[in-house]
């Protein structure tokens, strides 16, 4: 099957969502601009790609925003629990069933308070993984999509260590991002409704803490 490398520059048509994406080198807010143009030529096809509210994310990511800590990049990978090996297949992994989403994080520096004066280093090897759900989308529209399709597979009763790569189609790409920022909310009112709420009730917890720190 042909494959697509996703770049700012595709166009995106129905037929291609079958198609398997080797490689993704565009911003979030470049995929936005992808599928909003596709939208205008095919309607609701935002929405058979998991974003029903489409028009309304697509108005936030086109707001300017300083975001409050740097993220480097999204990354969309396969979680090893979602490669179901069957006990009887023994080291054939090409009969592997895989979930047909990927995860999708940010990847960042190790999160600090402003006033505690301490970065992570240039060469700091391991940076943080960041949930994006209830991220703004102006705030993380700047971001690279990276793909990682390789999938690590302890199989404990062989005591082996098995590692597959299978690139995701079209579809799958597409919707797993589509699926993570509406994790929350199926409109930005939603989620940033959702976000005030738990902050609410992480700052109740936090003063009930600290009037009482046995009360946890």
């Amino acid at each position: 099957m042909e494959r697509i490398k996703l770049t700012r520059e595709y166009k995106l048509k129905p037929f291609d969502l079958q198609k398997i994406v080797s490689d993704a080198d565009l911003t979030l807010g470049e995929l936005f601009e992808i599928v909003n143009e596709a939208e205008s030529e095919f309607p609701a096809i935002a929405e058979a790609l998991g974003m029903p509210n489409f028009y309304k994310f697509y108005s936030e990511i086109k707001k300017g925003c300083e975001p409050d800590f740097e993220l480097k990049y999204i990354e969309l990978y396969w979680h090893p629990d979602y490669c179901h090996m069957n006990k009887n297949l023994g080291l054939d992994i090409t009969k592997a069933k895989v979930s047909p989403q990927m995860n999708v994080h940010a990847i960042g520096e190790h999160y600090m308070p402003k006033d505690a004066g301490i970065k992570c280093p240039p060469d700091c090897k391991e940076h943080n993984s960041y949930a994006i759900e209830f991220s703004a989308l102006n705030e993380i529209a700047h971001l690279p999509i990276k793909l990682n399709p390789v999938i690590n597979y302890n199989y404990e009763k062989m005591q082996k260590k098995l590692q597959i790569t299978v690139f995701p189609s079209l579809y799958q790409v597409i919707n797993s991002i589509f699926y993570e920022l509406t994790f929350a909310g199926c409109t930005p009112e939603e989620i940033k409704k959702q976000k005030e709420e738990l902050e609410e009730r992480a700052d109740e917890a936090k003063e009930r803490i600290e009037e009482d720190p046995d009360d946890k």
